[in-house]
């Protein structure tokens, strides 16, 4: 009888929309440690030009290539700032008190420079133009600045290699950030400087930025039970205490619970709402003990089901057929569903595939692959980018990443591989014969950017670098070429911007004649 099918559709729709809420929840899941992934990994790209460049300083001045004393010292390190927009300011300071420093004022830089000479101290410091053309000199008489009693460089003292600091209150700026500082040791390992890049918080709270998993979604990086940089709608997110000491937020006052063991995504109770939340660390080997959390609304991921399931039971009783109800239901459901997977795997704004997404889309490119074709992996930066922010807004910034993702899907193959890596960073994955092939497909890439964006954004100093690297007999996993172009990417912001930088493997390859 009708009433007995409309009794049996009832139930037949309790237990799909039961089932398509658990569906909604396994997906949310997978998608928040998506975001988590591609959130530390945004992390670590943002600090690794610093690490890098600590280090190199380091060996420069241990191989007395670079002395402290030396007057061009002020230029290196501004060469440094010049491409690391993250870096705040970058400096070398001795055991004997002996100070030089470069640091961003403005549109310009101004520097420091203590020297100790007979044990009379002298403390001189210049203002220069964005081109570190000298404005103005002045000597500073009342400057009471040790490098030695400075948390950057008591944690250098303290371990062979290089190191991040804990958030403190940065002396010039009077802003909080991190150090990353490298000890210089002689060849009996006795201290003879420190070097250190200064990379203020507030610059993380924009890759915290545009979650993809859902509308109220949120991101931190945490130290412990601190909130080392929340999104910019967290308004101030420190203080400095009558000491004169860095006061973080709390987990507790953003909301956030702490990690429990075992769990990859708890769910929890906040305000009465039930919310997803991830802890992830940043890998132990960075010498930085922070963690990416992600959390989200369960609602947001289930409200869409809970909706379409009261609404189906007044339809069912209103006396909708059996076929057409079940065939409705089946299309209603599952839109969420597959919406909710198509966001979980594409990066927002560009659309293009996020760094979860890529793994398995170059896993596909490679089992296509012919005998003989090589991956290349093409990792490309914005130039320019976090200026272009600063100077006409975020929405600019949104539009110039729009713009470099179409680009791309137009000037690649059919059957390439593109990618969001997070924030300004994307990556093209191609099958090749040979490096010279990949070599020539990377350069018109990258003009193919520079050029869409000097046309569509005229007005911003906007370009893009590249590092390429190529798959070989003995480097072949996609994560080992990412970790190859991005190093190259690293090098050719830092000394060739707007070119393609090959991999470190392929010029010691190319110079071996192999």
């Amino acid at each position: 009888s009708l009433a007995l099918l409309i009794v049996l559709q009832l139930v037949a729709t309790t237990v799909s929309s039961l089932s398509a809420r658990d569906d909604s929840l396994a997906v949310a899941r997978a998608a928040i440690v998506r975001e988590t992934d591609a959130r530390v990994g945004s992390i670590l790209r943002y600090l690794e030009p610093a690490e890098f460049s600590v280090g190199v300083s380091a060996r420069l001045f241990e191989s007395d290539l670079l002395q402290p004393d030396d007057l061009v010292v002020e230029r290196y390190l501004h060469s440094q700032l010049a491409v690391m927009p993250q870096a705040a300011g970058a400096f070398v300071g001795l055991p004997s008190g002996e100070f030089v420093f470069v640091n961003r004022d403005g549109d310009g830089f101004s520097s420091k420079r203590i020297t100790i000479e007979e044990g009379v101290r002298t403390v001189e410091s210049q203002r220069l133009d964005a081109a570190f053309e000298l404005l103005a000199t002045e000597e500073l008489l009342d400057d009471t600045y040790d490098p030695r009693e400075r948390p950057w460089y008591r944690t250098a003292m303290d371990v062979e290699s290089g190191a991040w600091t804990d958030p403190y209150v940065f002396f010039t700026t009077g802003k909080p950030g991190v150090t990353a500082s490298h000890a210089v040791r002689d060849s009996s390992g006795l201290v003879t400087a420190v070097v250190g890049i200064d990379v203020e918080l507030d610059g993380l709270a924009t890759l915290l930025e545009n979650l993809g998993i859902a509308a109220s979604g949120e991101a931190f990086v945490v130290s412990g039970d601190r909130v080392v940089a929340a999104p910019t709608s967290f308004g101030d997110q420190s203080a400095t205490d009558e000491n004169g000491e860095l006061r973080l937020l709390t987990l507790d006052e953003v909301g956030v619970p702490p990690a429990v063991d075992g769990e990859t995504v708890q769910t929890t109770t906040v305000d009465g709402r039930r919310e997803l939340v991830m802890h992830q660390m940043l890998p132990s080997d960075r010498g930085v003990e922070w963690s990416v959390v992600v959390r989200a609304p369960e609602s947001e991921f289930t409200d869409v089901v809970d909706d379409q399931r009261r609404s189906l039971w007044w339809m069912t009783l209103g006396g909708g057929t059996v076929v057409l109800l079940g065939a409705f239901l089946l299309v209603w459901v599952t839109r969420p569903i597959n919406r909710l997977q198509t966001e979980a795997s594409t990066a927002p704004l560009t659309g293009l595939a996020n760094r979860r997404a890529l793994d398995d889309l170059v896993a596909e490119l490679r089992r296509s692959a012919d005998d003989g074709e090589l991956v290349s992996v093409l990792a490309l930066d914005l130039d320019g980018f976090k200026q272009l922010n600063d100077r006409f807004g975020h929405h600019r910034g949104a539009r110039a990443l729009e713009l470099v993702g179409e680009r791309l899907l137009a000037t690649v193959r059919s059957g390439d591989t593109v990618g969001r890596l997070g924030g300004d960073e994307f990556v093209v994955v191609q099958l090749v014969t040979n490096v010279d092939q990949a070599t020539e497909s990377a350069r018109r890439i990258l003009a193919a950017v520079t050029e869409e964006l000097h046309e569509r954004m005229p007005d911003a100093a906007v370009g893009a670098s590249g590092g390429l690297t190529v798959s070989s007999d003995e480097v072949s996993r996609f994560d080992d070429l990412l970790r190859e172009a991005d190093a190259a990417l690293i090098t050719a912001k830092r000394d060739a911007r707007g070119l393609v930088q090959l991999s470190e493997r392929l010029v010691d390859s190319a110079l071996a004649g192999n």
